[in-house]
């Protein structure tokens, strides 16, 4: 599948299309296939800021 990733906390530019693994749904979870996304204004703001959790690259994109 393709994902936007961001390699790390350096603005827009720093997030690249790539391809990456499909996850895998626990028991309770169901995945589902995309055919459009945005960008809401979190997700903006993380790009520049990061998140201390996040391991790089990222998946980018909030739930």
């Amino acid at each position: 599948m393709k994902a936007w990733m961001l390699k790390q906390p350096n603005g827009m530019s720093a997030l690249s299309l790539e391809e990456t693994d499909k996850p895998t749904p626990a028991a309770d979870e169901i995945c589902i296939k995309v055919a459009a996304v945005g960008i809401n204004p979190m997700d903006y703001k993380l790009t520049e800021w990061g998140y201390a959790t996040w391991n790089y690259p990222q998946v980018i994109g909030s739930m």
